[in-house]
């Protein structure tokens, strides 16, 4: 598919839309059609201005809230599904996973961002049943990762997959990020999906010391698609101090906050 102007993207958004809803059961179609939708999407060929045009439409705003659930359930499943190859067969290796490179990309970029160091003692909420960013970030900046899901499954299925992997330097909890108590992290990463990000970063500016680099993970653009974007009034209560814009096939952007 080749999207060259904002009514063609969105035509064909409205198509893929379609699909979804007349078979949402079936996690096959919810697959396939994420991936024309990301196909489509994911590409740049869609300027800045035309992102904005599209985004603005009355007809996308009313369908974004669904195809978002649609996008989640669709991780979602990719994650689940890895992770029972991984920990059924000790072949598989984590750079098997599809979206592995997306990953690699997006935490060098925060590891950048926050210049996150060995020396840091960082802290990840949302990490899901597959905990790639904690297990990425050790990789690349060598530093020690607490890990909160508020899903119970999620986290015990973080718990194997880290014990899998012998990565013992992750460590996760079943826990919420706005009941953070403790100050001991220097550099907190928040997921996109994890909510709700008001109740979270007025938690964790309470509790967090001053100097503490927080990455919160937004959607812009055409990608809202995607990702619901993170509400930018918070990043101005907060004082956005940097960010990274997503790019190609990159699907999520990230923005630093630093705790004053």
């Amino acid at each position: 598919m080749h999207a060259n102007t904002s009514e063609e993207a969105l035509g064909q958004i409205r198509q893929i839309h379609s699909r979804l809803q007349r078979n949402k059961s079936s996690k096959k179609n919810v697959r396939n059609n994420v991936w024309k939708l990301e196909r489509l999407l994911l590409n740049d060929r869609l300027s800045s201005e035309e992102q904005e045009k599209a985004i603005k439409r009355r007809e996308l705003k009313r369908i974004l809230p669904a195809l978002q659930s649609f996008y989640e359930k669709f991780e979602v499943d990719l994650e689940y599904n890895f992770v029972s190859n991984l920990l059924a067969d000790k072949k598989v290796r984590l750079s098997q996973y599809e979206l592995y490179q997306r990953f690699v990309v997006l935490v060098k970029n925060e590891i950048r961002l926050a210049n996150i160091s060995r020396d840091d003692n960082v802290l990840f909420i949302g990490s899901g049943p597959l905990p790639i960013t904690a297990l990425l970030l050790h990789k690349f900046a060598g530093c020690h990762v607490d890990c909160y899901d508020r899903d119970r499954k999620a986290a015990i299925t973080s718990i194997d997959v880290a014990r899998r992997l012998g990565s013992s330097g992750i460590h996760i909890f079943n826990e919420h990020g706005e009941s953070l108590a403790s100050n001991q992290y220097s550099a907190i990463v928040i997921a996109l999906l994890a909510k709700p990000k008001g109740k979270i970063l007025r938690r964790l500016w309470k509790i967090c010391r001053s100097g503490t680099r927080i990455v919160c993970r937004t959607s812009d653009g055409i990608r809202q698609v995607f990702y619901e974007t993170t509400d930018p009034v918070l990043f101005r209560k907060y004082g956005q101090a940097a960010k990274v814009y997503a790019k190609g096939d990159q699907t999520i952007s990230s923005v630093l906050l630093v705790k004053s």
